[in-house]
């Protein structure tokens, strides 16, 4: 199957559908950084505490 043929070209298109899928599921930077300095503040307050 060379890259020149349709059925290439569908899975191709299949494939990046699927994989832009699971960049969904993932959470976005902001959400990150909120959770990781809630975190590092817990850690924090245990330690001085």
């Amino acid at each position: 199957m060379g890259c020149c043929n349709n059925k290439y070209k569908d899975t191709l298109d299949e494939e990046e559908e699927r994989i832009n899928e699971k960049g969904k599921e993932q959470l976005p930077l902001y959400g990150k950084l909120i959770l990781s300095c809630l975190f590092i503040c817990g850690i924090a307050l245990i330690v001085f505490l």
